[in-house]
């Protein structure tokens, strides 16, 4: 892992998941809960398969305290040339949001703040054809370190790769009606951790795409976050899964959705704490922690059987 407070090492970790498309709700608490944009569905009527231990304690986690730290022009030109960006032809930051663009021929660096880096390189088409995870890695890595290393973020977070898949496609169809597919770059994701729980949510990750042996994309997020102490989590797993299975089904009934009427089995993969990154105007002192539930819901229509991948949240804490 990369920890900034140690001074930069690397331990290459793949993780395949799956994506969840979520957005926030409000709720009554102080911490908002995430939520999906459509129910589950009748949950209660499901059967339930675990694939994980709802029975283990589960252990006080550290809180995650989030420093302001501003952006320094001067800063961000000396990290440029990090990225290869050596006497820029145009430096531009904006009055209205303090977003500061740099630009050097067909590189482009947006700094949305000190801790919030896109870097691209405008104008290519490449393209990938073949390729071995530990290829993309090893110049994903590479290009990261020296960043990481120049970046100069106060940070206990920690980095790891979680997954490699192509990242961008393009298809081509013909007048035939017959298509092509290329890939345009390969991504090798990271995930950040403090004391190996993962921080989620938007801006939680570091993405790396890389083509013709180069990266030529990166989007890059690495927050100012220190140690505090520890949280009781006092809300066991099996209250939390219950929790959410009764929300979903009350949910699916309000909606008045096909999938109230519908049966079939309810898969739990994963019940784990994570910190929440609420992207808002607002940053608050410390991350919430709740727990991401990841599973699968099996569902027979119509004498066929359809798979839906999920992960919602549920909160920790009463």
């Amino acid at each position: 892992m990369i920890n900034k407070a140690s001074k930069v090492s690397l331990v290459i970790l793949l993780i395949a998941i799956g994506f969840g498309v979520m957005y926030t709700q409000s709720n009554d608490s102080t911490e908002s809960l995430p939520m999906l944009s459509r129910s589950l569905g009748n949950l209660e009527s499901y059967e339930l398969v675990l694939n994980c231990d709802l029975d283990q304690n589960v252990e006080p986690v550290t809180m995650a305290w989030i420093q302001k730290v501003p952006l320094k022009q001067e800063e961000a030109v000396i990290l440029a040339e990090v990225f290869g960006l050596f006497d820029p032809d145009n430096v531009e930051k904006s009055e209205v949001t303090d977003i500061l663009r740099i630009q050097k021929d067909n590189l482009e660096l947006t700094f949305y703040d000190k801790n919030n880096i896109l870097y691209r390189e405008k104008g290519i088409k490449p393209v990938v054809k073949d390729y071995t995870d530990s290829e993309m890695i090893s110049i994903a890595n590479d290009f990261l370190l020296p960043i990481i290393a120049a970046w100069n973020i106060d940070t206990d977070v920690e980095i790891s790769v979680e997954k490699v898949a192509p990242y961008w496609k393009s298809t081509t169809v013909y007048p035939d009606g017959s298509e092509s597919t290329v890939t345009r770059g390969i991504g090798v994701r990271y995930r950040l951790y403090l004391d190996e729980i993962k921080l989620d949510g938007a801006g939680t990750e570091v993405t790396v795409v890389v083509a013709e042996n180069r990266v030529i994309s990166a989007d890059l997020h690495l927050p100012s976050i220190k140690r505090g102490g520890k949280k009781e989590l006092n809300i066991p797993l099996e209250s939390a899964l219950n929790t959410m299975i009764t929300r979903e089904t009350e949910r699916s009934k309000q909606f008045g959705s096909e999938s109230e009427t519908a049966s079939g089995t309810l898969v739990i993969d994963m019940i784990e704490p994570v910190y929440y990154w609420h992207h808002q105007d607002e940053i608050p002192d410390t991350l919430p922690i709740f727990y991401k539930i990841r599973g699968r819901v099996i569902t027979d229509r119509n004498g066929q059987s359809h798979t839906d991948e999920f992960s919602v949240y549920e909160y920790t804490n009463p």
